[in-house]
């Protein structure tokens, strides 16, 4: 039996598709000496049943590259690895029932655009031609993203790991993780229990990628993570002739459903209003590739809409009911732990990758002179109902047409004013702003300024005076 090392470069907790996927990039970038370890097997969280969706539009610049990027990873990483990936680019459709969602799509697509994503705005004669399924009723119109894809999930954390290993990455299954050792304010390495044995392993550098685990191993040490399971409901169909192999990915916000094609069967899923939270008082020890109970009562809404959506369900019968734990991406820096990384995963609207809620569990919540950093706002698009309920003043955050950064410190009004304990003011910041305090354009980003990864439109109306855009001028809200 391998003897797990005492030390690494790099540890990682989690063998989810995050997990092995870290690994595999690591291992890109010349660290050899990187150590996963997975508390049972690979993928037995979430990661076996996710839908294996791969989109490539996202709310800011960098999640929308990060995700074309992973497209054209996924072209090519099943020759490279000798492991099957499922991956296909069959495209996406994306329908809008209203007036408003189809705006929504327009300025989704036109920012698509600007960052290089391929899009196509559809009529409702166009949307049947791509999706000849579906009913066109309340049909307004819709958004076509041709290189958007799907895979298989387990395959693809497969050809991860597979290629992690080439790498020279070490990975480890049935070997838990008890507890992240931090010494002086910093991770310096992890506990473990690997056959029976208690041990430790030491590393520099410490990720945190246990999915819905994270939450609870980060509050041990007084971190929180905005992090909380919740129950994902989907159905596959029996297998229906009339399905192409090649039938794009059909998304229904209006409806909170999404439809896959899946050898030849139907895949319909739910990201539903008001999900039902998983596990709040800790995950079941022995949870390991585990369904949670179904509940009909709760999906039935999704399901009949769904039926409407696309008759041929009417009259083919369902092969599995499907509930389990979902988890979302958000990840970034643990500033908790100088030299700690964390991927947690939750189910929510936050869209931009960052961690603003990665705090001391008992730090007192900072009073900023006029308004929250932007760091500490809401992560949904301008288009959605929480924009559009703010009022708007005379110094609300801008639309951005570039790359959009935080200082770390607060504008007030024209003129700087008085900042949190620990924040400076630079003087740069004066030349920032104009007397009418707009923005100046400035293509050279202050030495203090740091990705924000709020998304394009500007995400809220808070009377952000910490902003700043590189590039053009950015336009008012």
């Amino acid at each position: 039996m391998p003897v797990i090392p005492s030390r690494a470069d790099v540890v990682i907790i989690g063998g989810g598709i995050i997990g092995c996927s870290i690994a595999y990039h690591l291992t890109k970038l010349g660290i050899k000496d990187v150590l996963l370890l997975e508390r049972r097997q690979l993928t037995c969280g979430t990661t076996w049943h996710a839908a294996g969706l791969v989109p490539q539009l996202r709310a800011t610049r960098t999640l929308t590259e990060l995700a074309k990027y992973t497209s054209e990873l996924l072209k090519t990483l099943e020759a490279e690895t000798g492991q099957a990936t499922g991956f296909k680019q069959n495209g996406s459709v994306a329908v809008a029932l209203n007036a408003a969602r189809f705006e929504e799509f327009k300025r989704t697509g036109a920012m698509g655009r600007a960052f290089g994503v391929e899009v196509e705005f559809l009529t409702p004669s166009d949307v049947l031609s791509k999706y000849p399924l579906l009913s066109d009723k309340g049909v307004v119109g819709g958004l076509w993203t041709p290189n958007d894809g799907q895979t298989n999930p387990v395959d693809t954390t497969m050809a991860y790991a597979k290629g992690a290993r080439q790498g020279g990455a070490h990975i480890f299954e049935n070997t838990e993780v008890s507890d992240i050792v931090v010494e002086n304010g910093r991770a310096v390495g992890v506990r473990v229990l690997y056959d029976g044995v208690e041990g430790e392993v030491r590393a520099p550098t410490v990720v945190l990628a246990a999915g819905m685990w994270s939450h609870w191993i980060a509050r041990k040490h007084g971190v929180r993570l905005a992090l909380q399971a919740a129950e994902h409901f989907y159905i596959v169909t029996e297998a229906m002739a009339g399905v192409p192999t090649n039938l794009p990915v059909l998304r229904v916000p209006d409806e909170w459903a999404y439809y896959k094609e899946d050898a030849g069967k139907l895949l319909l899923g739910a990201f539903e209003p008001v999900a039902k939270p998983w596990a709040l008082q800790g995950i079941p020890k022995d949870f390991c590739f585990d369904e949670l109970p179904q509940d009909f009562d709760h999906f039935e809404p999704v399901l009949s809409k769904a039926m409407e959506r696309v008759p041929m369900l009417q009259t083919t019968g369902i092969a599995t009911w499907f509930n389990g734990p979902e988890s979302r991406v958000q990840a970034g820096p643990a500033r908790c732990w100088p030299n700690g990384f964390a991927t947690a995963m939750c189910r929510s609207t936050c869209q931009a990758w960052k961690f603003a809620a990665c705090t001391p569990a008992r730090a007192p919540v900072p009073t900023w002179p006029t308004a929250p950093p932007r760091a500490w706002a809401c992560c949904m698009p301008c288009t959605g109902h929480f924009a559009r309920s703010r009022p708007r003043g005379a110094h609300d955050a801008a639309r951005f047409t570039n790359d959009c950064w935080r200082l770390v410190h607060v504008w007030a009004s024209s003129a700087v004013g008085s900042a949190p304990t620990g924040m400076e003011h630079p003087d740069q910041a004066r030349s920032m702003r104009t007397a009418s305090g707009t923005r100046t354009g400035s293509t050279t980003p202050p030495k203090n300024a740091v990705p924000c990864g709020m998304p394009w439109p500007c995400s809220t109306s808070l009377r952000c005076r910490n902003s700043w855009c590189m590039g053009a001028t950015p336009a008012r809200c």
